[in-house]
């Protein structure tokens, strides 16, 4: 599988050139779920950024009645990249055979190490993503909020 184009459909990766993007993919491990797979069971510790390369994962919590479907080009994990405590809020399941590119705190260590100026391009990716997702989740958690 080619790393770059299911990167370049992930928000956080959408500032990248190509040529940033083939230096970030040795970083990046391949994993393959079959259906059913549970990449991450609901607190547990995180383990690093996952872009889905294709497929889908649904992620669901326990304590809420809550369900999220994520697809090629959408991503988790990305502050377990950083954050050494940072564990799961839900239990990932694929929906189907998924591929998916991970990419460890270790990885993203040695990154930092190795090509210091595109792992500051991955964090204000991180940043940028995480921002749109507040912006886009904050009229609902208004209403939510308005009814408590």
């Amino acid at each position: 599988m080619s790393k770059i184009m299911p990167l370049k459909r992930c928000s956080i990766f959408s500032e990248f050139s190509f040529g940033e993007l083939s230096m970030l993919a040795p970083y990046l491990l391949e994993e393959t779920c079959k259906l059913g797979h549970i990449v991450t069971k609901e607190g547990t510790p995180s383990h690093g950024l996952v872009v889905i390369a294709s497929g889908h994962l649904l992620l669901s919590q326990s304590s809420q009645q809550l369900e999220l479907r994520l697809e090629m080009g959408d991503s988790l994990g990305e502050f377990s990249l950083i954050d050494s405590k940072s564990s799961s809020l839900f239990q990932v399941e694929s929906e189907e055979n998924t591929e998916l590119l991970k990419m460890s705190p270790h990885d993203f260590q040695t990154l930092k190490q190795k090509l210091p100026a595109l792992a500051v391009k991955l964090l204000e990716g991180i940043l940028r993503s995480t921002s749109l997702k507040v912006r886009q989740i904050s009229p609902t958690l208004e209403q939510i909020s308005a009814t408590l």
